[in-house]
């Protein structure tokens, strides 16, 4: 009696990275890969066997002859924003990229709308009940909310104190503002760590942000690997700072307008083996 021999293989010893390619089949070398976030894959090749005088159920450059390549399976990918963009970008080619600007159209006497909530006048507010925004620039109001029911158009409803307060030149951002507290740290190598206070923050390295209200760090600056919940890390010349509390670190947002080019665009999809050790790759 024979004893059939059973190989395992666990998750952890494989990955599959997709990457961009230049045109069907070639590979972009210039671009480093995505690793997939995935909860199961069942990509296979395999080659077909028969030639077939009627295609149905696919959409391929020409009619499939013996010998040629047969794909199946798919990819069960996790609900990872991170990864969305790659693959809308897979889907619909390169989108056209613009920082959002802050608004400034808020101006007008703020009102007392009870219950704890004020509305903020505004004009063409581009912002929604949920949303969160940063305030700068007012006299009662600056800080990070989360916009209330009642948000309209022509209106921003935040939880506030009422203080009477006509506005004017205030500034709104899209997203938390982290606040920094404490001394400016050098770090050695062009590298410069600004503590931030309170409940910390949620940025990490490679954002974008804007600084406002320090006196040498003032600007917009990519973070830096070291960035954590309790500092944010920038290149920058180090200059002696105590930092108060007021000034702030606020992520940009971008908005990515995608339209579907001429010329679907192709990917390469690799699942790699034993990845830790550089062992075998299967290309799909």
């Amino acid at each position: 009696m024979s004893i059939p021999k059973f190989r395992q293989v666990t998750g952890g010893s494989s990955r599959v990275v997709m990457y961009r390619e230049t045109s069907p089949g070639v590979p972009d070398p210039t671009d480093p890969g995505i690793v997939l976030a995935m909860f199961e894959e069942s990509i296979s090749v395999a080659s077909n066997k028969t030639a077939s005088a009627v295609i149905t159920g696919k959409l391929g450059a020409g009619k499939p002859v013996a010998g040629t390549p047969d794909y199946s399976g798919g990819i069960s990918l996790a609900a990872y924003s991170a990864q969305a963009g790659h693959l809308l970008r897979a889907l619909c080619g390169e989108p056209e990229t613009t920082a959002e600007a802050a608004f400034a159209g808020c101006s007008g006497a703020a009102v007392n709308l009870g219950n704890g909530l004020v509305g903020l006048p505004c004009e063409n507010n581009p912002f929604v009940q949920d949303c969160a925004v940063t305030i700068a620039g007012s006299q009662n109001y600056d800080g990070t909310y989360r916009l209330k029911a009642g948000t309209s158009a022509d209106q921003m409803v935040i939880p506030a104190v009422f203080v009477a307060e006509t506005l004017g030149g205030v500034s709104v951002l899209r997203g938390k503002a982290s606040y920094l507290e404490g001394a400016a740290r050098d770090l050695g190598g062009g590298l410069v760590a600004l503590p931030v206070g309170g409940a910390g923050s949620a940025l990490a390295a490679g954002d974008t942000v804007t600084i406002e209200g320090s006196t040498g760090y003032d600007g917009t600056h990519t973070l830096e690997e070291g960035t954590n919940s309790n500092r944010i890390v920038l290149k920058a010349t180090f200059a002696a700072e105590t930092l108060d509390g007021k000034a702030s670190a606020t992520a940009s947002f971008y908005r990515h307008h995608f339209k579907l080019p001429k010329n679907q665009p192709t990917v390469t999809v690799v699942k790699e083996l034993s990845f830790e050790e550089g062992a075998a790759t299967e290309p799909y």
